[in-house]
């Protein structure tokens, strides 16, 4: 695992620059730094040696002839098989590296390529012959591609930090993305926090020549058409056993050490225990718990890791490790509101003392219909077919009760469609109270592409549900913790369950199989039944969480207080809105944690940002 970077102008390269970008991204790659610099093009690579460590691996790389050459992040788990079938036909090869690989199967195949490639990637081609750049990110989006085009310069990156080492590229703010932000906690697709920068889409190549730019899609998942409604349970369960099988054992080939995050969960559980079965070596899993037993999972990690054996180390956060929030932020890049970056972080940070690549059981959720909120929106969709006036008036009724009760705020939504109640749910700032974080309001339209594209991905609820989940909320909320936690230790975190084989065929699998009568994720627990310890809890789901609640009308409050305090962060927040939401929360009057957790976030990157 790596970080790349690039720069393709009309004049001479200016290496001091070139340097300062590839320097940005040391913690990616801190085995081996290069550059290469011909006439009016520049690539950066910083190493993290996980495939062939021998110097021979080092990048950028280039062909026999010098005329193609590539920076290239990430992992091609099925090399070995293609890189005898090229030596077959004549190829030579100097190393046992998959980079070597990808520029020979990109010398036969062109563009295609990519269709060879089973694994995660960001990658840069300069191809002399046709003065053309390339730049190629996963299918799922595991790692990240920035790009800008500013002036007669391209310029690319794997972080936003390196990106801006570059003169031209501007950190002006993008309200629209900003605005995005506050109501999602990420900002998804093509769009950043910075006005003149874009992020390279999952499934998507670019191509700049002439000075030109052509970005195509040349993956997505299966659409609802493609649904294989003959297909029985029994095939369905063999099948996707078949396929997590060989998902893993794909992901353990390393010549270093592998381990496993193990959170407890279903995934996690289900993952680590078929890597301990096929691993050669015992297996090392990682755990993280916390000191309110609310929101510790560690027992369950146990359990796991007595099952198949492992290696196991755990690691309690505590309040005083908050305190690496603010160090956290830069390596985000962009404005980022998951509280889990926390544990995640942590986990990667002890795991790294142990080993240099991890698997992660992220994924399922959007797969197989893991998420609570799905069975909330599916149960609340039952209710449509109510008269909406009389739905309007239940709603108003409850939410004008001033007595909670159980199912208070179920029944005070139901006057909502169904995208509106999916966004009340996921949602950090809902459309009515925006205004109490910005200084101005006005909706993106980074959210009615959301709304647009929530509409139009499924025939039925539940597909809605998950597509666009898997095209949002995964690559640019969950993946992109993953990756900026992992790697600011310099540790690479592989993910099983989004191979993509697994996607295509789980994008294919009837709801039927994935929820029904209030059970989530039934195919993967089927499967996973057969494996995992006969008393284990399928109906319990937490993952790496924090305390928030009582962080944020703590210690963290405090904190966010008195940033807001000491900056006026450009005149973009509403700073009295934030201060009464921080007070109704810390005197109890209501629950505003992720509201707050959201802007104190944004506090710290910001102040980074300014810093750098």
């Amino acid at each position: 695992m790596c970080g790349i970077c690039g720069w393709v102008g009309t004049g001479e390269i200016d290496r001091a620059i070139l340097n300062k970008m590839t320097r940005a991204l040391t913690h990616r790659g801190p085995d081996h730094q290069d550059t290469h610099v011909r006439g009016h093009v520049g690539l950066g690579h910083t190493r993290l040696s996980i495939i062939d460590l021998s110097p021979l691996g080092n990048q950028p790389m280039h062909s026999d002839d010098g005329a193609v050459s590539i920076t290239y992040n990430g992992e091609f788990y099925d090399f070995e098989n293609y890189r005898k079938e090229l030596i077959a036909q004549g190829h030579t090869f100097r190393s046992h590296c998959d980079t070597e690989v990808i520029i020979h199967l990109y010398l036969r195949d062109g563009i295609s390529f990519v269709d060879k490639l089973r694994g995660m990637f960001a990658l840069a081609i300069w191809d002399s012959r046709s003065q053309e750049l390339l730049l190629v990110r996963d299918r799922v989006g595991k790692k990240p591609l920035y790009y800008s085009h500013v002036g007669t310069d391209f310029v690319f990156a794997s972080e936003l930090k390196s990106l801006v080492c570059h003169p031209k590229v501007s950190r002006s703010i993008d309200a629209n993305a900003l605005d995005t932000y506050f109501r999602l906690g990420y900002i998804p697709k093509s769009d950043s926090i910075f006005s003149t920068v874009k992020k390279l889409e999952p499934g998507h190549y670019l191509r700049f020549r002439n000075g030109r730019i052509d970005v195509r899609e040349y993956w997505s998942i299966p659409a609802a058409s493609q649904e294989l409604t003959d297909i029985s349970w029994n095939d369905a369960s063999a099948t996707l056993s078949q396929l997590l099988s060989e998902s893993v054992a794909l992901r353990l080939v390393s010549d270093v050490p592998v381990g496993v995050l193990l959170s407890g969960g279903t995934d996690s559980s289900l993952v680590a225990t078929l890597a301990a079965r096929q691993s050669a070596e015992r297996l090392k899993t990682f755990s993280i718990g916390f000191d309110e037993q609310r929101f510790n999972e560690l027992p369950y990690a146990r359990q796991i890791a007595k099952h198949i054996g492992s290696e196991h180390h755990e690691h309690i956060v505590r309040l005083d490790e908050t305190e690496l929030i603010a160090s956290l932020a830069p390596y985000f890049d962009e404005p980022f509101a998951d509280p889990s970056l926390l544990p995640t972080f942590m986990v990667s940070k002890m795991a790294r003392q142990h080993v240099k690549v991890v698997l992660s059981g992220d994924g399922g959720d959007e797969l197989f219909g893991g998420y609570n909120w799905y069975s909330w929106v599916i149960r609340h969709q039952r209710f449509a077919i109510i008269p909406r006036l009389f739905r309007q008036l239940v709603a108003k009724a409850a939410s004008l009760s001033v007595h909670s009760y159980p199912g208070q705020h179920f029944l005070a939504s139901l006057a909502l469609n169904e995208f509106e109640c999916f966004l009340e749910r996921t949602s950090v700032f809902y459309d009515g109270d925006i205004d109490q974080v910005l200084a101005s309001d006005a909706r993106a339209q980074a959210m009615d592409r959301y709304e647009e594209h929530y509409r139009s991905s499924g025939s039925d609820t539940l597909s809605r549900l998950s597509r666009t989940d898997f095209n949002y909320y995964l690559p640019d909320d969950i993946l992109t913790k993953v990756d900026r936690a992992s790697m600011a230790v310099s540790l690479e975190a592989r993910v099983p369950l989004l191979d993509q084989r697994l996607c295509e065929f789980a994008f294919k699998l009837p709801s039927k199989f994935k929820i029904a009568n209030g059970q989530r994720k039934l195919l993967l627990r089927n499967v996973a039944k057969s494996i995992l310890p006969a008393n284990f809890d399928f109906d319990r789901k937490q993952g790496f969480v924090i305390p928030l609640k009582s962080w944020m009308a703590g210690k963290m409050g405090t904190q966010l207080a008195d940033l807001l305090a000491a900056d006026d962060y450009d005149g973009l927040l509403n700073k009295s809105g934030i201060n009464k939401l921080l007070k109704a929360h810390r005197t109890g009057a209501k629950d505003h944690a992720m509201k707050l957790w959201s802007v104190l976030m944004f506090c710290h990157w910001k102040r980074a940002v300014d810093a750098m």
